[in-house]
């Protein structure tokens, strides 16, 4: 009887194991995973200096999505400020300009960069959603699982 409990014991262990071998990770939306208290940095407010840190990996269903950090020397700044207008170093194609105005309609953030050229030119940039978290902003931009960030605010 002991030998035939011991069997059972070392086959559950075994498949156990096993069967951390062909998971798959659905967790592309993790991102959005709040463990913090519910306080938002900055008071959930968008006004300040923003710099990305890092951008949302996701690798397929082969392992699991997280956070990559980024090099912070070549990463994107906004600095949103209260009457509507922002700068960035965010480079803008045929747009020699880093500044213009900011639309928060909802969870959308719509950025009009003024390009500063005769006549003048103005580009439009979607920040599809944003949200706060206690220690950071996210921004997910474009295609939905391809460009996601975490910006956190510098000063």
């Amino acid at each position: 009887m002991k030998f035939k409990l011991f069997y059972c014991l070392i086959i559950t262990v075994l498949l156990s194991s096993c069967s951390n071998l062909f998971k798959t990770y659905d967790d592309q939306e993790d991102f959005r995973e709040d463990s913090g208290s519910g306080i938002q940095i900055n008071s959930g407010s968008l006004v300040g200096q923003w710099q990305e840190t890092h951008t949302w990996e996701t690798f397929g269903g082969e392992a699991p999505s997280s956070w990559s950090p980024i090099n912070i020397n070549y990463s994107d700044t906004y600095t949103f400020l209260d009457d509507g207008t922002f700068t960035s170093n965010k480079d803008i194609t045929d747009c020699a300009s880093s500044n213009g105005t900011y639309l928060v309609e909802e969870k959308k953030i719509i950025l009009t960069y003024i390009c500063e050229t005769q006549p003048i030119i103005t580009k439009e940039i979607l920040i599809d959603e944003f949200f706060f978290r206690e220690d950071y902003i996210v921004f997910i931009e474009g295609d939905y699982y391809d460009n996601i960030s975490k910006f956190e605010l510098i000063n």
